[in-house]
């Protein structure tokens, strides 16, 4: 399972016959799982979690577990971690993140990510939870990863005792398209054909049921094919989990998420458009401000993303209509604040209903009998009220 230098074109969900691309969080779910596909970056990350320190006392607490490393070793180990945002380098020392407290709650209790390369594009990674959310076929499989890369990680999956393929032993069924043969047609081709159904057949079935050889068969089947009477498909070969696979697949899903902060269920789900999904957070964000807005700068702060990144995320609303910025100077600085265009929806205009502490109701002689909010005084008077407050 080695690393493949070719470009990375990992992608979450894509229209049939369009390139793969990337997905929004791609960076992220490579950095982060290889940054802890390392035991000696767990055992790091697990002395971060008792207090911060520094380079030198990193290399003091580790020699007294028994991991001699040089500063120099030290610092390499501590980049990856720092990159992929689980660990904060401040003021010389080094502490956890929440990111690195969420993924260390799993990655400290099992090695499952250590069966996979340390540095590569996570095709491995990500093809499980594929199959785990669906994407069976070869096909299915290369809307996940690139098609010149995926025979290579499907066998390196299969080796590992992770996957298996279901390739059916006749995996090459015959149809009838027609009813009616031509005047012309031989009786072994009628027999044959006849013998045929719109279910499929394969060949060594239908060899048994005309009674001839499979050669002969085979022979009369390119007539029949050749007449436009009879259509081939071959059965795709699919993929499923072993018991193992499974297991892993759940733990990368769950360390994936805890990263992303985002629900399990959300991970490379085949219902979700990665695109939509990249939204709704900024746009959660910007809702909780409601009409004071919230600072461009303020935003990717607490999205965790850079001014590059942050700026497509609020483009993207903006241009979907969702928010809308508006100029203002900030500490001498021209800047942008973000406002949503809709607010977020909330119970405060229904608490007051009368349905919720009504008698009737509790009773269930509304809307069942004679009573029924079409013709309730209470609940009238209530609209009527909660019109006249609104601006």
């Amino acid at each position: 399972m080695a690393k493949n230098p070719r470009q990375q074109q990992t992608t979450v969900v894509t229209s049939p016959g369009s390139p793969a691309e990337p997905p929004h969080d791609f960076q992220t779910i490579t950095r982060v799982l290889n940054a802890i596909k390392n035991r000696t970056r767990i055992i790091v990350l697990q002395l971060l979690q008792e207090k911060p320190y520094t380079e030198r006392e990193l290399q003091y607490r580790l020699r007294s577990v028994g991991h001699s490393h040089s500063l120099t070793t030290i610092h390499e180990y501590l980049q990856p971690l720092v990159q992929a945002d689980l660990v904060k380098h401040k003021l010389g020392k080094y502490n956890l993140t929440l990111r690195g407290i969420r993924v260390l709650e799993l990655v400290g209790k099992t090695d499952f990510l250590l069966r996979f390369p340390r540095n590569s594009s996570c095709h491995e990674e990500l093809s499980l939870i594929a199959i785990k959310r669906g994407h069976r076929t070869f096909e299915e499989l290369s809307k996940i990863v690139d098609d010149s890369l995926l025979s290579r990680t499907l066998k390196r999956l299969q080796k590992e005792g992770l996957v298996q393929s279901n390739h059916p032993r006749d995996h090459v069924q015959f149809y009838r398209v027609r009813v009616r043969l031509p005047s012309d047609a031989s009786p072994t081709e009628r027999r044959v054909f006849h013998a045929l159904n719109q279910d499929g057949i394969s060949v060594r079935d239908l060899s048994k049921a005309v009674g001839i050889t499979t050669r002969r068969t085979y022979k009369y089947l390119s007539k029949l094919k050749h007449k436009n009477l009879v259509l081939q498909r071959n059965l795709p070969v699919t993929y499923v989990l072993t018991a193992s696979g499974r297991t892993v697949a759940d733990f990368v899903e769950a360390t994936i998420a805890r990263a992303l902060d985002m629900p399990p269920k959300m991970v490379l789900s085949p219902d979700v458009d990665p695109e939509q999904y990249g939204m709704r957070r900024p746009l959660a964000i910007v809702q909780q401000y409601g009409r004071n807005g919230i600072l461009q700068s303020d935003l990717w702060r607490r999205l965790g993303l850079d001014s590059r990144r942050g700026s497509r995320q609020v483009l993207n609303l903006q241009k979907r209509g969702l928010v809308e910025r508006r100029r203002e100077l900030n500490r001498g600085r021209w800047t942008f604040r973000v406002f949503p265009r809709r607010q977020a929806a909330t119970i405060d205009s229904i608490t007051g209903i009368p349905c919720a502490s009504c008698e009737d109701d509790f009773k269930g002689a509304c809307p069942t009998h004679t009573l029924n909010p079409a013709m309730c005084s209470r609940l009238t008077h209530w609209v009527v009220d909660l019109d006249q407050g609104m601006p």
